[in-house]
């Protein structure tokens, strides 16, 4: 899978001649994609990639901010959903300078305190002066009342049934940087409680779903982008950016265990269940840091699930 050719040339023209480009900072990992050897520098937190030679001045860089937190339980009966992905954006062909460029890791939201609202992702970011790349934080998942809707970002947030899911590419690019959350479900009423589910958070490359309508399970947060055959930057199969799950109803009239949706694949966070109506919170798990994913959907009676943190990893070919 080849990598697009997305916002060339946003940098200033180096106006470099031949030779290597040569660079530091980050992780520095040398490989070999499609028969071509490239170097590859990795951060995951924010510093500097500083050239000292420019070669041809071009390089690719791939961009990945922090996911949203995801919602935080809104009582018995209500699930909550699913944060958003942080933005993901792969661009080719960016020029660069001997010059030195600073490179912005986005952190995932993080867990507020006692309340219902958790917070989006912050931006990743890597640039020089005025021309600066930048990809969006991700939308925190939203609880159960209009007050706590789903939010806008990279990728946007899920929400509780009925309220406002948050959408996705936030930053307004082409191609997208993310995808819309899905609200939650409604469940038929049980002992007269009626019972909702959490809709999944976006992600890089789809929408989250929509919570299970028979209450017993949340939302799956929408899939990350990149992976597979295609190393991406850094000589691995990494996917990133992937949206946290939606929770299931936090409490059930009975012993039956309920189930969280699962995260997207690229690090989205797993929406909480819980094993009856006195058992424990099962499942729920934070977006993972380094790939940007969402939080998943938590009960009342535990912390939100943050984002994961972002990454930004530089890439050019490189004879070794």
């Amino acid at each position: 899978m080849s990598i697009l050719p997305i916002d060339h040339g946003i940098f200033a023209s180096s106006g470099a001649g031949g030779g290597a480009l040569i660079a530091t900072g980050g992780t520095v990992t040398d490989y070999t994609e499609s028969g071509t050897k490239y170097r590859s520098h990795k951060f995951t937190s924010s510093s500097n990639f500083v050239v000292s030679a420019a070669g041809d001045g071009l390089v690719d860089v791939l961009i990945v901010a922090g996911g949203g937190t995801g919602g935080r339980g809104g009582g018995s009966q209500y699930g909550t959903a699913g944060g958003g992905a942080g933005g993901f954006r792969a661009l080719t062909g960016q020029s660069v300078s001997v010059a030195t460029y600073s490179v912005s890791i986005g952190a995932g939201g993080s867990d507020p305190g006692w309340g219902y609202n958790g917070a989006n992702g912050s931006n990743s970011s890597f640039g020089s002066g005025g021309a600066t790349l930048t990809s969006t934080g991700g939308g925190r998942g939203g609880a159960f009342n209009a007050s706590t809707p789903g939010m806008a970002g990279g990728s946007g947030g899920g929400s509780g049934y009925g309220i406002t899911v948050g959408s996705g590419n936030a930053g307004g690019y082409s191609p997208v940087e993310g995808y819309d959350g899905q609200p939650g479900g409604y469940a038929a009423a049980i002992y007269a409680w009626i019972y909702h589910t959490g809709g999944g958070g976006g992600g890089a490359s789809a929408l989250g779903t929509v919570g299970y309508s028979n209450g017993s399970t949340g939302g799956y947060g929408g899939n990350g982008g990149a992976g597979g055959t295609n190393t991406y930057f850094d000589g691995t199969s990494d996917v990133y950016a992937g949206g946290g799950g939606g929770s299931g109803m936090v409490q059930n009239w009975g012993s039956q265990t309920v189930n969280g949706g699962s995260g997207g694949t690229g690090g989205g966070g797993n929406g909480a269940g819980q094993a009856g109506i006195y058992g424990g919170v099962i499942g729920g798990s934070a977006g993972t840091d380094g790939l940007g994913g969402g939080g998943g959907g938590g009960p009342l009676s535990a912390a939100t699930y943050d984002g994961g943190d972002g990454v930004v990893i530089v890439r050019y070919p490189f004879e070794w």
